[in-house]
């Protein structure tokens, strides 16, 4: 087992207290899963620094190298599990550290933005949501961050949680077309569930709900009653509620988010609108947030 790449040559302290926290860093370092660790380098004050350069000494603050981080991601996402959340905390313990010592929590929030750009952002190809809730857990603990940071990591871990496969499907509260108050979990019945959640008549909505009304395998599946099919409209315009839900009404009840669960309180991911929920005859998720029909048409 190698050991880990770490250089601290710019991070050596000019005091004895700051040489300590470091090496106790560098031995938890060498002592996680083996995988290559990025380093910190400093950065220039004048590409990152928003007061007087007069304020750092060393003209510059600690931050690892994008095209590093980038290849440290890639390796993250091809880690076993405990192994990534490994090396996600031996890089926190470091950036925790500098920003303690310096108390200045920019290291700690440039990490943080790092890995919520290439593991938290949906459009990323290596958005992954069991790594990105590892890089949670880390910033919860984290010393350097206030009151105000954790209480973010600790809502986006809850966000992430809910509704994951083999979760229990968070309940909500709907309106039907002809306005009668109802829940979610009432709806499901002990049936099997696709649900198809909306926001809005984009393109991407237009032709989400074109593949659903068109699949043979999702029709086949309501014909033979082995499969309901609800739409769940999270907006307010009933102008679009009406032109999107009206193509759905053979093969699908259609909904209203009541209280806005999913735009205000996330009940779903709002950031993966639209997107189909497969959940099963005990209400447990069986795919999470499909952007497409095909993956729910290969377990129908």
């Amino acid at each position: 087992m190698g050991l880990p790449a770490i250089t601290f040559s710019e991070l050596l302290p000019l005091s004895v207290s700051r040489g300590v926290c470091y090496l106790v860093v560098s031995l938890l370092l060498l002592s996680c899963s083996g995988k290559e660790i990025p380093d910190f380098h400093k950065v220039p004050a004048s590409e990152c620094m928003t007061g007087s350069p007069e304020e750092w000494p060393d003209a510059g603050r600690y931050a690892i190298r994008e095209r590093q981080f980038g290849r440290f991601a890639e390796r993250l996402a091809g880690m076993p599990p405990e192994d990534a959340a490994a090396a996600i905390s031996a890089v926190y313990d470091v950036a925790d550290s500098i920003s303690v010592e310096y108390d200045d929590v920019w290291t700690l929030e440039n990490l943080s933005g790092m890995f919520a750009g290439s593991f938290f952002m949906s459009d990323s190809p290596l958005y992954d949501e069991d790594i990105y809730l590892a890089v949670l857990e880390k910033e919860i603990s984290c010393r350097a961050f206030s009151g105000k940071e954790r209480l973010r990591a600790e809502w986006l871990r809850n966000l992430l949680s809910a509704n994951r496969v083999g979760s229990e499907v968070a309940d909500m509260a709907l309106l039907s077309e002809n306005g009668q108050p109802i829940t979610l979990h009432a709806v499901l019945a002990g049936k099997r569930t696709l649900i198809y959640i909306y926001g809005s008549s984009c393109s991407l909505c237009r032709k989400l709900t074109s593949e659903l009304r068109s699949s043979v395998p999702v029709r086949d599946s309501v014909r033979d009653g082995r499969l309901q099919v609800i739409s769940i409209f999270a907006g307010d315009d009933m102008d679009v509620f009406g032109s999107m839900s009206r193509p759905l009404r053979d093969i699908a009840e259609n909904y209203i988010d009541a209280d806005s669960s999913i735009a205000f309180r996330n009940v779903f991911d709002a950031r993966l609108v639209p997107s189909l929920y497969l959940v099963s005859d005990d209400g447990k998720v069986e795919i999470k947030a499909a952007e497409n029909i095909g993956m729910i048409e290969k377990i129908l």
